[in-house]
């Protein structure tokens, strides 16, 4: 089935802080991995969650200790 992981507050890791999420497993049947922050103020690149689809996805985000960016 599908997977949620939440983040904490990118003030946790403080600025300049990189966060890697990776499927090493490889997703079947469609199913996504979706990143949520632990709180709805937690968000990245704007926005409330990210998808990551397709076979074996990642995610690679940075803190500039407010906030979490892809990149």
């Amino acid at each position: 089935g599908s997977v949620s992981i939440q983040i904490p507050s990118a003030a946790t890791y403080k600025a300049g802080a990189l966060l890697l999420v990776k499927d090493e497993v490889g997703h079947i049947n469609g199913t996504n991995i979706t990143v949520t922050g632990a709180l709805a103020s937690i968000l990245i690149d704007g926005a409330r969650h990210y998808s990551l689809t397709g076979s074996n996805p990642a995610i690679s985000l940075y803190s500039n200790g407010t906030n979490w960016f892809v990149f």
